[in-house]
């Protein structure tokens, strides 16, 4: 498990008595795509190959991180004023 984390295969938060309580797998297609010249080129064509081979659809361009704001604090709008409706009482 350390090893896949290290590599980027997964993602991992502590828990009470392990180290492994909650873990993320990532798409390992994307994982050997950032890995690039660290995996050898025999062994990134040999899995390039294979998954054309299975009909792999996310083998294109890398998809865009999302951007994050720098501690960006959300501020709720304030709520415009209503009128209060009266209720007139007619004499009769």
């Amino acid at each position: 498990m350390r090893h896949l984390k290290r590599l980027g295969f997964i993602d991992c938060k502590p828990g009470t008595g392990h180290d492994f309580q909650w873990v993320l797998v990532l798409n390992p297609h994307h994982v050997v795509q950032r890995l690039g010249g660290k995996v050898q080129e025999r062994y990134r064509a040999a899995w390039r190959d294979r998954a054309i081979e299975v009909g792999a659809k996310d083998l294109g361009p890398l998809p865009e991180a999302p951007k994050k704001e720098p501690n960006q604090v959300l501020i709720p709008k304030p709520k415009p004023a209503t009128k209060k409706m009266t209720s007139k009482k007619s004499k009769s």
